[in-house]
């Protein structure tokens, strides 16, 4: 499948050749994309402009979903010839003049900046990538997003499923350099689940979510001095802290620590029955995801901005 762009109408047409291309309605989601290993060449493979003819990769969107901040849609690669001639049939909504017209009811050949078809799944073998950086919009303003799945329609492209990485402002982006190889992927899991249930999830969810996003990044740090130390919860980190030089005495981070700790508690109903508190709302689950990017803030993991 192809796709054209009108130079100066910005319209969006399709066809299985160049032979045969017609307008689509509604227009589709189109952004610029650029994908690959290492992020500091996919961000630098970003144009800042907002021309097509300019960009290597666009993605289709087909549908979104702001709440899961899922997107699925279609990659399509820039043809190297830019623009090319394409037949178009008319729009119904279009005025054309009979004199327009060829004989096979097709108008004269306008000139589209052309896409094609695009597999991720070949790019993903031939460079044998595992891990996958995705980029989509201007070079000074992109989003980033995860490749979840690869499906192919009955016409043979393949349609992607994308999650976004970023959390969008809600919690700070995480640099995982600070951690060993070996903690990396559990913290990570730990907080896609929580990044997972902050627009869908339960309050109670997302307490916990957060409470165990800020466990596995105590235990790290903790194993660090202590690589005995297992199998710890919230209370048990906040003992070892004041083993370590650089985590003792940090009363903000203790302090935020100690509040996820207390309302990871009051979550559940046997503690509510034995103490008659009240059950968790919504400030509780917001005051939650504060104290965890506290915790990420003090003790400078974050991603610099």
């Amino acid at each position: 499948m192809l796709i054209g762009i009108h130079e100066v109408t910005k319209a969006i047409y399709q066809g299985q050749t160049k032979a045969n291309g017609h307008y689509i309605t509604p227009q589709p989601m189109l952004s610029q994309m650029s994908f690959g290993k290492d992020f500091d060449v996919v961000k630098n493979s970003l144009t800042p402009n907002p021309a097509p003819d300019e960009y290597s990769f666009i993605f289709r969107e087909d549908s979104f979903d702001p709440t899961s901040q899922i997107r699925r849609g279609r990659v399509y690669s820039a043809s190297t010839t830019k623009p090319e001639e394409w037949s178009i049939l008319p729009h119904e909504s279009q005025l054309v003049k009979k004199s327009q017209l060829t004989g096979t009811g097709q108008l004269q050949q306008q000139r589209l900046t052309t896409f094609n078809s695009y597999s991720l799944r070949r790019f993903l073998v031939e460079n044998n990538c595992t891990k996958l950086t995705i980029l989509m919009g201007l070079k000074d303003s992109f989003t980033k997003w995860k490749l979840v799945n690869i499906e192919t329609n009955y016409i043979g492209e393949e349609l992607i499923t994308l999650r976004a990485t970023s959390s969008l402002g809600v919690i700070p982006d995480i640099d995982y350099s600070h951690f060993d190889a070996e903690e990396k992927f559990p913290i990570r899991e730990r907080v896609n689940k929580l990044i997972d249930v902050l627009y869908t999830g339960s309050v109670e969810s997302i307490v916990d979510r957060a409470g165990e996003a800020c466990l596995a990044i105590l235990q790290a740090l903790i194993r660090k001095t202590i690589p005995t130390s297992k199998g710890l919860t919230l209370h048990t980190a906040l003992e070892k802290m004041d083993e370590i030089q650089g985590l003792k005495n940090r009363k903000i981070l203790k302090t935020a620590c100690e509040l996820l700790k207390f309302l990871h508690s009051r979550g559940k109903a046997s503690f509510q029955d034995q103490h008659g508190t009240r059950s968790l709302n919504q400030s509780d689950s917001q005051a939650a995801i504060e104290c965890f990017s506290i915790v990420i803030y003090e003790l400078g993991i974050h991603q610099n901005e």
